[in-house]
C-alpha cells in the first residue's frame, strides 16, 4: 500500500530530501491514506519508511583474502546486513568468520570487528559453542561475547560465571552480565550464590536489581519472606527489589506482599508491583484496575487497560474508554483499538458507539482525535455532520483526521454541499496566493477526495482549476486530490477535452520544470476512469515501466479503456 504523505500527529518524521513524511512505528497507529493511494489499489509504493528485509549478500573472498581495510569493511558490513535482514548463506559466512578468528588474527581492530560480526550471525547454542571455542585464549574477546550468551541460551560460560559470583565483583556492568546470564541458563542450585550478591553489603543498586531479578527467575516460590524483609528494610529501593523477587511467584502470600507495596510504595514500585500482581492474581489486580487507570505511570495504566479489556461487560468497557483521552498517545491508541475490536460484539456495539459520541463532544483533543478515527473504522455515517464541524477544530490532530474520516464515509447531501462550499473557498484562497499551512493543504485534499468519491458534479467548476501546473500555485497535494476527484466525477464520460488536459499533465517531463509525480500518477488513473479511446495512445507514451508509479497507472488505465471498448 502506498503513502505519499501520511500526516500522523504526533509523531511526524520527515525524510530529508524527499518531501515525504512517515510515522514512527506504532502497531496501533492508523495511517491517514489519501483516496488516490488506495483507489484503485495498485500496491504502488509511495511510503519509504522502514526498508524491506532484503537478503543481504557477503563477499567471503574479500573477507578472507582482501587487504586489511577491505577485510575490516566487509566484516563491518556483515554486522550492518545482519541487522537489516537475513544474510545470504549465513552459515557459510559464519564459518568464514570463525575460521578467520581461529587463525589468531593479530590486528586487534580486525579481530574485534570479526568478533562482532560473528556475534551478529550466531543463532543457537551449537554456534555459540563454536564461537566460544574460536576465542580460546582471548579473554577480552570472550568478554565481548558474554552479554549475548543469554540470548543464545548457551552455558559455555556458566562455570566461569559461578566463580565470578563467589567473590566480590568490582565491575558493575560485568556483574550485571553475569547475573543476567545465570538467570537465563542457570538452575535453582545457583540461587544461594545470587542471594549472597543481593544481600552483600558492598552491592550497588544496579547489581542488586539484577540479582533480585535473577533470583526471582531461578526460584519461583518461597521468596515471600525474604521479599517482605527487604521491602520493610532501609535498603534503598527495597520494595522494588522485593517485587523483582516475586515476579514469577503465585499464590496468596505473594499477592499480599504485592498489594502492600502498591498501597505504600513509590510510583515506580507501585507500577511494577501491579504488573506482577496481574500475573500472580489477576482477579486481585482487576479489583484495583479502576484506581490504577489514574496512576501517574503509563505502564500501570496500560496494565489496568489490559485487565479490563479481557472482560466482556459494559462497565469494564466504559472504564477503559476514559483513557481514550489519555495524555500518553500509545495508551489512547491502544484503547481505541480495543474499542474497535469490542464493537464486533453485538452486546457491546451500542456502548462503543455511545463512547464515540461522548468523546466527539468532549473538550480533550486527545479523545476527539481517537473518536474521529473510530467513526471511520466503524463506519458511523450519521456522525458525518459532527466531523464537518471538527474540520474547524484548532488542533491539527483533530481537523486533519476529521477531513480524512469524511472521505471514508457515505455522506448526506447537505454534508456534501457544505464540503463543496468550503472547497470552493479554499480554491479562491489559493488563487489569491494566500498563505496556507501544510496541514491546511492536507485537510483540503481530503475534502476534495470526499467530493470525488461521491461523484459530486457541482465541484467540477472549481476542481478543474487545479489541473494547470501554474508554478504549483494550487499546491501539489491539493492538485493530486482534485485530479483524483475529477476522474471519479467523470468516470465513463469519455470527456476528450478533460482527458487531453490530464494527459498533458501525465506526460509533462519538462527537464527544467517537470510535473510532480503524484499529479502525473493521478492524471494517468483519471484517464483510465474517463475512458476516452484516444487516451490509449497517450498512455502508451508514458516512459516509465512498472513498478514505477506512473507506469503502473498507465498499464491499469489502458486495460480499463480496452475493457470498456470490448464491452460495447
Amino acid at each position: 500500500m502506498g503513502l505519499w504523505c501520511c500526516l500522523l500527529v504526533p509523531p511526524l518524521v520527515w525524510l530529508p530530501g524527499t518531501g515525504l513524511a512517515c510515522a514512527a512505528e506504532d502497531p496501533n497507529e492508523v495511517v491517514l491514506l489519501h483516496a488516490w493511494e488506495v483507489d484503485p489499489d495498485l500496491d504502488t509504493q509511495w511510503y519509504y519508511g522502514t526498508p524491506p528485509n532484503y537478503i543481504q549478500s557477503v563477499d567471503i573472498d574479500k573477507l578472507l583474502q582482501g587487504d586489511l581495510q577491505q577485510r575490516v569493511e566487509e566484516a563491518q558490513q556483515i554486522i550492518v546486513k545482519a541487522n537489516r535482514g537475513p544474510v545470504e548463506d549465513r552459515r557459510a559466512v559464519l564459518d568464514a568468520v570463525l575460521d578467520a578468528l581461529a587463525q589468531k588474527e593479530q590486528n586487534r581492530v580486525l579481530r574485534m570487528v570479526l568478533v562482532s560480526a560473528a556475534s551478529s550471525l550466531v543463532q543457537d547454542t551449537e554456534e555459540a559453542q563454536r564461537l566460544w571455542d574460536a576465542l580460546e585464549g582471548d579473554a577480552h574477546a570472550r568478554r565481548m561475547v558474554e552479554p549475548r550468551l543469554k540470548d543464545w541460551k548457551s552455558q559455555v560460560a556458566l562455570d566461569r560465571w559461578r566463580q565470578v559470583l563467589a567473590q566480590p565483583i568490582a565491575d558493575v556492568r560485568y556483574a550485571i552480565t553475569v547475573l543476567e546470564g545465570i538467570a537465563a541458563v542457570g538452575s535453582s542450585a545457583d540461587a544461594d550464590l545470587v542471594r549472597r550478591v543481593l544481600l552483600s553489603d558492598g552491592a550497588v543498586l544496579p547489581v542488586q536489581l539484577a540479582a533480585a531479578t535473577s533470583l526471582g527467575q531461578l526460584q519461583t516460590s518461597g521468596l515471600e519472606e525474604l521479599a517482605g524483609a527487604i521491602a520493610d528494610s532501609d535498603i534503598p529501593r527495597g520494595k522494588l527489589l522485593a517485587v523483582r523477587l516475586l515476579a514469577r511467584h503465585t499464590g496468596s502470600a505473594a499477592a499480599a506482599r504485592l498489594n502492600h507495596i502498591i498501597d505504600v510504595g513509590e510510583t515506580a514500585e507501585q507500577s511494577l508491583a501491579y504488573q506482577v500482581l496481574a500475573s500472580v492474581d489477576a482477579s486481585a489486580a482487576l479489583q484495583r484496575a479502576e484506581a490504577m487507570l489514574e496512576h501517574p505511570d503509563s505502564t500501570a495504566r496500560r496494565t489496568a487497560i489490559d485487565l479490563l479489556d479481557a472482560q466482556q461487560d459494559v462497565r469494564s468497557l466504559n472504564l477503559q474508554a476514559a483513557l481514550l483521552a489519555d495524555r500518553n498517545v500509545h495508551i489512547r491508541r491502544q484503547v481505541r483499538e480495543n474499542l474497535r475490536r469490542k464493537a464486533a460484539h453485538p452486546e457491546l456495539r451500542q456502548a462503543v458507539e455511545d463512547i464515540v459520541r461522548f468523546h466527539l463532544q468532549g473538550d480533550r483533543f486527545e479523545g476527539i482525535e481517537q473518536a474521529v478515527v473510530l467513526v471511520s473504522q466503524l463506519q458511523l455515517h450519521s456522525l458525518a455532520p459532527r466531523l464537518l464541524e471538527l474540520v474547524d477544530h484548532p488542533r491539527e490532530e483533530v481537523h486533519v483526521r476529521a477531513a480524512w474520516a469524511l472521505q471514508t464515509l457515505q455522506l448526506q447531501p447537505e454534508v456534501l454541499e457544505a464540503i463543496s462550499q468550503r472547497a470552493e473557498r479554499i480554491t479562491a484562497r489559493l488563487e489569491r496566493d494566500a498563505t496556507m499551512s501544510f496541514t491546511e493543504e492536507i485537510t483540503a485534499a481530503f475534502l476534495f477526495e470526499a467530493l470525488g468519491r461521491h461523484r459530486y458534479r457541482p465541484a467540477d467548476r472549481y476542481l478543474r482549476k487545479y489541473i494547470p501546473k501554474a508554478d504549483q500555485k494550487m499546491r501539489v497535494i491539493t492538485r493530486t486530490s482534485a485530479i483524483y476527484a475529477l476522474g471519479k466525477i467523470w468516470e465513463g464520460s469519455r470527456d476528450k477535452g478533460l482527458a487531453d488536459k490530464l494527459a498533458a499533465r501525465m506526460l509533462d517531463d519538462n527537464p527544467l520544470d517537470p510535473e510532480e509525480i503524484t499529479v502525473q500518477y493521478a492524471s494517468a488513473i483519471a484517464l483510465g476512469r474517463i475512458r476516452h479511446p484516444s487516451s490509449i495512445a497517450q498512455l502508451e507514451r508514458v516512459p516509465d515501466d512498472p513498478p514505477i508509479a506512473r507506469g503502473v497507472a498507465a498499464v491499469w488505465s489502458i486495460e480499463q479503456i480496452r475493457q470498456a471498448s470490448d464491452g460495447e
